[in-house]
C-alpha cells in the first residue's frame, strides 16, 4: 500500500513548462529570466543543443540562466529533458546576430585562457564598460582564421576561433603580424588554419625611420 502510495504521488508531479523568455532576443553571455510552472531542479533546460549555463531556480515559477555560445542568428528552440519529460517550446527565444567587431578597436580588449589540458576555451571581451564572458569546448571549434589587413593605412592583425555558429576574436595587434602565434595555437588545439586574408606589413617611409 506504501508503495502503491508513493507510486501515485510520482505519477502526480507536474513536470516543468516555460511559458517566456525574458529577455526574447539575446546573445551569448546574456542573463534570462525563465517564467513557467513547476520549475526545479533535476532536469536540463537547453537552447536547441545547448544547455543553458548556470541555471538557478529561484521558485516554482521563475528561473535565472546564462546563454551559452555556439547558437547560430535566429530562433531557438528551448527543450527541457529529465525524468521521463521531453518537452520543446517554440516561439520563445530568439538570438541576436553578434554586433560586429574591429579587432584593433583600442576600446576592444580580451583576456584569453586555453587550460594544459586544451579542453576548453575561455575568453572575456571587454568592450569599453561592457564586458562578454565566454566558455566554450574546444571540441566546438572548427578552424582557426587568420586575417591581418591593412586598412587606411593602418595594419591589423587578428586570430579568430570558427565554431558552426559564430566566429569569435581571441586575440589582435595592431603593431604585427600573429601568423605564427595562430599557427602555435592550432597546433596545441590540433585544429586546421585557415589565412582569410594576409596584407604585409606595412614598411615604415623614407625619413620615418629612427
Amino acid at each position: 500500500m506504501t508503495a502503491l502510495l508513493a507510486l501515485l504521488a510520482a505519477c502526480s508531479v507536474e513536470p516543468p513548462f516555460v511559458s517566456a523568455v525574458s529577455p526574447a532576443e539575446v546573445v551569448a553571455g546574456d542573463t534570462v529570466t525563465l517564467s513557467g510552472q513547476h520549475l526545479t531542479d533535476g532536469y536540463t533546460y537547453r537552447l536547441a543543443d545547448k544547455p543553458l549555463e548556470g541555471l538557478v531556480v529561484t521558485d516554482p515559477s521563475t528561473a535565472t540562466a546564462t546563454v551559452p555560445g555556439g547558437l547560430p542568428p535566429g530562433a531557438v528552440d528551448l527543450i527541457i529533458t529529465g525524468q521521463g519529460v521531453d518537452l520543446t517550446i517554440g516561439g520563445l527565444v530568439s538570438i541576436k546576430p553578434p554586433a560586429p567587431i574591429n579587432p584593433c578597436d583600442p576600446s576592444v580588449r580580451r583576456m584569453t585562457h586555453i587550460p594544459s589540458a586544451a579542453d576548453v576555451v575561455k575568453i572575456d571581451l571587454y568592450r569599453g564598460e561592457a564586458v562578454e564572458h565566454r566558455q566554450f569546448p574546444t571540441s566546438d571549434i572548427e578552424r582557426i582564421e587568420y586575417e591581418a589587413r591593412v586598412t587606411d593605412g593602418a595594419y591589423c592583425a587578428s586570430i579568430w576561433l570558427k565554431t558552426k555558429g559564430e566566429r569569435v576574436l581571441f586575440d589582435a595587434d595592431r603593431g604585427g603580424p600573429l601568423r605564427s602565434q595562430a599557427q602555435k595555437i592550432a597546433n596545441g588545439l590540433g585544429k586546421p588554419i585557415e589565412v582569410v586574408h594576409e596584407d604585409e606589413l606595412p614598411q615604415p617611409a623614407a625619413g620615418d625611420e629612427e
